[in-house]
């Protein structure tokens, strides 16, 4: 466009200078040649222009070269002809701008596991397992709306007859309502609890997720689904999401057990509606109290005739003092419904009410001396009901409450890398509950 306009100005500068001659020729006065002469600087200040502009465009699109491409097909340009392909100021513009505006990252954890079964009755659990990898890509397509996803590789191995799975954990898009209020749709890792959010190996302590919030919220618990989060106020914040619910099983070995009704949105079929609010407390620093509610509509999915509806009730604290004294505890509590008309009961698992709640003090330090990094001290006790391994009813497995006790310690060479041990004492009413007591190894590391 800009050789195209230097070409026009050229054109004109000769045509007005070849009509200057003819009416110098014709002897016409003084103030008509006085105005051709001002309309020849004009136009000569206009090429000088923009010659500098094209000059300059060239100088930055050093390093381009003309490429010969012989043609393969009909498409091709020519024949067997020269193609300049250059990136244009745009073209680099646009292409630096996505770097800008896409951010990737990730997360992962090995773990190796010691632990006996108690009594000898429960089998023993030895073994070492690339736990997960996940891998993170965002991107922002403009000031207000964005996009965030992470792909989780779980148990290293996946394929028919492997362990290992590979899953979308997220995959959202977002738009900015304004400051303080936005809107969010698709596959979302639902806002519950504080690991299901928050769940980087460097964020917590202990080597393995705890047993409340791996089975009772069950975390990671990722839906489809829409809805709004933001601020009501400076530190009050909020969520408020329909999304797709649970269908739990109610027969077979994993009957009544929330964990088994994720189908992380995966063809997900005969699910019903659920939705979720969250309020949460952040004005004082270090400080997140939070409370949830989520209501499936009928939590064994639509395709049987059980009609029962379900919800779930959580709050939690987690402090984290700048003298380095930490504290997380959380409740977390299932109200299941019954269909009298199809003589279902979920009391018939001990699953009328499945809770689970537990308390975490640690203190994490410098550890100075020449040794880098930070060192962290806890102890977890909780206390959460578990599917029992067999009852008196036969194969059902009723739900009991378990107890266990862990201790250990993480250590942050980096604030993203961490190495951890950990020991975990469980005990239950029966010796058939799959109680485990042992040791724990693992890394982890983000970025």
């Amino acid at each position: 466009m800009m050789l195209n306009r230097l070409m026009k100005s050229l054109t004109a500068l000769f045509l007005l200078a070849g009509f200057g001659v003819i009416v110098s020729a014709e002897g016409h006065g003084g103030d008509q040649m006085a105005k051709i002469m001002a309309m020849l600087e004009a136009q000569q200040a206009e090429i000088a222009e923009l010659k500098a502009q094209l000059d300059e465009v060239t100088g930055e699109e050093e390093g381009v070269s003309m490429t010969t491409n012989t043609p393969q097909g009909a498409d091709a340009v020519g024949a067997g002809g020269s193609r300049w392909s250059p990136m244009s100021n745009k073209r680099k513009a646009r292409a630096a701008s996505w770097a800008e505006r896409t951010s990737v990252g990730g997360y992962g954890e090995l773990h190796s596991n010691h632990t006996n079964g108690r009594d000898g009755t429960t089998s023993d659990n030895h073994k070492t397992d690339f736990h997960r990898l996940v891998l993170f890509v965002g991107h922002e397509f403009n000031s207000w709306v964005r996009f965030a996803s992470e792909i989780e590789f779980e148990h290293s191995w996946a394929g028919d007859g492997r362990e290992g799975d590979v899953v979308v954990e997220l995959a959202w898009l977002e738009l900015d309502i304004n400051a303080n209020h936005h809107f969010r749709a698709g596959a979302d890792i639902l806002p519950v609890g504080i690991m299901n959010l928050t769940h980087e190996p460097t964020t917590f302590y202990g080597v393995e997720r705890n047993m409340v919030e791996a089975e009772i919220i069950p975390s990671t618990w990722t839906e489809a689904g829409a809805g709004f989060w933001g601020q009501i106020a400076p530190g009050l914040n909020y969520n408020l999401f329909a999304h797709s619910g649970l269908t739990i099983p109610t027969s077979g070995s994993s009957a009544m057990r929330v964990r088994s009704g994720r189908q992380k949105v995966a063809n997900a079929k005969d699910v019903d509606i659920a939705l979720l609010g969250r309020l949460t407390y952040t004005a004082v620093p270090g400080l997140e109290l939070a409370f949830t509610v989520d209501y499936q509509n009928d939590y064994t999915g639509t395709a049987d005739a059980i009609d029962a509806s379900a919800y779930l009730i959580e709050t939690h604290i987690d402090y984290k003092h700048s003298s380095g004294l930490g504290l997380r505890a959380l409740y977390a509590r299932w109200d299941y419904g019954k269909d009298s008309s199809q003589s279902f009961d979920p009391g018939l698992w001990g699953a009328s009410e499945v809770e689970g709640w537990y308390v975490e003090p640690a203190y994490r330090f410098d550890l100075g001396g020449g040794i880098p990094g930070e060192l962290g001290l806890f102890v977890r006790y909780e206390e959460f009901d578990e599917r029992d391994g067999g009852s008196a009813t036969g194969a059902i497995k009723k739900y009991v409450k378990h107890e266990m006790f862990a201790v250990g310690a993480n250590w942050w060479p980096t604030p993203n890398v961490v190495f951890k041990i950990d020991g975990q004492f469980e005990d239950a009413p029966t010796s058939k509950n799959g109680t485990q007591t042992g040791v724990n190894l693992g890394l982890g590391f983000q970025f």
